[in-house]
């Protein structure tokens, strides 16, 4: 897989664990009584914060490619080739 791929799958992965995160505390905070403002609030915040700080880490790492290929062999300069 390249690198980008990765990458995406990565900041994919990220934004959906954001959002469910998000989503969960709104609800926990609705739940306890708070206003509708105050639950889309903090849902947002705790949204805005996961992500940031996923991807602030997935920012961090380095992705390669696994593209394991061997080049091919150069012949030399007067050699036969087959």
């Amino acid at each position: 897989m390249s690198a980008n791929k990765k990458k995406l799958v990565a900041v994919a992965l990220c934004v959906v664990t954001a959002a469910l995160a998000g989503f969960v505390s709104g609800v926990g905070l609705s739940i306890l009584g708070a206003s509708r403002l105050a639950s889309v609030s903090g849902g947002a915040g705790a949204f805005l914060a996961m992500g940031m700080f996923g991807l602030s880490i997935i920012g961090l790492f380095e992705f390669k490619d696994e593209d394991t290929r061997t080049p091919p062999a150069r012949t030399q300069q007067g050699a036969p080739t087959p």
